[in-house]
């Protein structure tokens, strides 16, 4: 298989009449590009664009120089490799100044709403910022999905599957949230009228009432996404958060601090359970900007 040269990069640039430093800016990028991946002309897909920004953003690269590389990218896929990138692609690899990067919280202020919430909602937004989980994951959540022996949670859908860690902090409080659930899934299959699937499959988060599956059964499912943003909101003004606060936040903050901690981008991009890598720059771009927003004189510092 032909692999990809300096003079193939040249000869192409040259050809589109670019200008020697953007020839040696477009040449450097690419040529590091493919020696990231290690393919040839016949292997490269839109995918690996997406995995190699979420490569460079660990670096901490400027907005400008992030751009530069994205240009050269699709300069090379679509001049070189013949592959169409549709311009609202284009636009989303692109990191723009206005884009609006998601609300952040400090640890802080997560403790605080926390202590302001009762009940299993406290153990929800713990899951929530602990495990980095989306709202639909943590109320989805099943009794059998947890390992607490190996402190591991199962995350799984129709397409993937990941495991994450479960946070030492929250261990007891799930293991008395299952003994609860348990007591009442004992209670339940007492009627005859209980779709009895046994206590593993239960919810770790249930609903009060039972209600009625397609076969007239009695079942009892998990807590609405409704109900535990309305508790989010509600614990969130009594803290005095100014920004809107909603379950998807502590996932955002979540992402923000493992980087902020020197975690690769790729561990994040794992624990979050993204397919591309591109989904998980815009939280290396908010890392960006409040590390700008954080800066100190230096009579300032220790």
């Amino acid at each position: 298989m032909k692999r990809i040269s300096k003079h193939d990069i040249n000869a192409k640039l040259n050809d589109n009449h670019y200008s020697d430093k953007t020839t040696g800016i477009y040449q450097s990028w690419i040529m590091r590009f493919v020696k990231y991946h290690h393919l040839n002309h016949q292997n490269f897909e839109i995918k690996h664009i997406q995995n190699y920004l979420a490569h460079l953003s660990h670096h901490n690269f400027k907005a400008s120089t992030h751009n530069q590389a994205v240009n050269a990218l699709v300069f090379f896929y679509q001049k070189m490799l013949g592959i169409k990138i549709s311009k609202a692609f284009i636009s989303e690899l692109r990191f723009n100044h206005k884009t609006n990067l998601p609300d952040i919280l400090s640890k802080k202020q997560i403790e605080s709403i926390i202590y302001h919430l009762k009940g299993h909602y406290q153990l929800l937004v713990y899951l929530l910022y602990g495990c980095g989980l989306r709202s639909s994951e943590a109320l989805n959540i099943q009794i059998k999905d947890l390992n607490l022996d190996d402190k591991q949670l199962h995350i799984s859908d129709a397409k993937h599957q990941r495991v994450l860690p479960v946070p030492n902090k929250i261990i007891s409080s799930l293991k008395y949230q299952i003994d609860f659930v348990s007591k009442i899934y004992d209670k339940d299959s007492q009627s005859k009228f209980f779709h009895n699937s046994g206590v593993e499959n239960c919810y770790l988060f249930p609903m009060k009432q039972l209600c009625n599956n397609e076969s007239g059964k009695l079942i009892r499912t998990q807590i609405i996404s409704n109900t535990l943003n309305y508790n989010i909101i509600t614990a969130s003004k009594k803290a005095k958060i100014a920004c809107k606060v909603t379950a998807q936040t502590f996932r955002h903050s979540y992402a923000v601090h493992l980087l902020q901690n020197q975690i690769d981008i790729k561990t994040v991009q794992k624990l979050l359970g993204h397919q591309y890598g591109s989904s998980t720059l815009i939280y290396a771009h908010a890392v960006q900007k409040i590390s700008k927003n954080k800066v100190l004189s230096p009579l300032d510092m220790e």
